[in-house]
């Protein structure tokens, strides 16, 4: 089978996590937004305590583990992470929705 995938788009990240019962499971994601940067603020904010993180580059045919990497990054980070210019346009799209809706003028 053929992968149409574009050349930019993002490796697909496989977390596997320590915080359950059970023991350790891979974590579901979406695959629209699986990203660095939702894992990162997944670790940020203690939704997972990753084992191991790989980031697999499906054009390539290469995984690498790149646990420390974005354990350091989230450890080390500002609180909130910067808005692409994507999420920054949908941000305001709900301010403004949030205005209408509570009538404030």
């Amino acid at each position: 089978m053929a992968c149409h995938c574009s050349r930019t788009r993002e490796p697909l990240y496989l977390v596997e996590h320590a915080g359950t019962r059970c023991g350790p499971r891979f974590v579901e994601t979406d695959r629209d937004s699986n990203s660095r940067r939702s894992v990162i603020e997944q670790i940020r904010t203690k939704e997972i305590d990753p084992i191991c993180i790989l980031a697999i580059d499906e054009i390539e045919g290469t995984c690498i583990d790149v646990t420390e990497d974005l354990v350091a990054e989230a450890m080390d980070g500002p609180d909130t992470m910067p808005l692409s210019p994507s999420e920054r346009l949908a941000a305001l799209h709900d301010h403004a929705r949030d205005l209408r809706k509570h009538e404030v003028r």
